[in-house]
Order: structure tokens, then sequence, then C-alpha cells
């Protein structure tokens, strides 16, 4: 599976401003671009597609106004 088009995760939230407990946090304040996105290249498909479920979850739960996910 391709991963390339949620790459842009690593950058930002499509919100502008994560949730407390957003799994992305560390790839953004945490790590330099370089290392984030080595990280991101070094997960297994499991791992990223992990985040990504957390990612649409997170998604439908503030597009209906719950920002407490």
């Amino acid at each position: 599976m391709s991963f390339e088009k949620h790459i842009g995760l690593v950058f930002a939230c499509p919100f502008n401003e994560e949730t407390r407990n957003c799994p992305m946090k560390d790839f953004r304040f945490k790590y330099s671009i370089p290392k984030s996105l080595l990280a991101w290249k070094m997960m297994s498909d499991v791992e990223l597609m992990d985040l990504i479920d957390k990612h649409h979850i997170c998604l439908a739960y503030r597009e209906k106004g719950n920002n407490n996910f």
C-alpha cells in the first residue's frame, strides 16, 4: 500500500491545530523534518495504517465539532 499521499501529516494538521493526544505530534515537534521523513519511511505498513486510521477517526470527530478526541 502507498502511504505517500498521507506524508503531509508529518508537517501539519489539516485543522491547523493538533488535539492534545495527536499521535503525529512527535513527527511535527520532536524531530527535525529530515528525521521525521526518515521515521515515516521506516515504519511498517501496519504502523502507518494505525496512524492513518487514528487520523481518519480524529477527522470524523472534529468535522462534527468535537475537538476533544
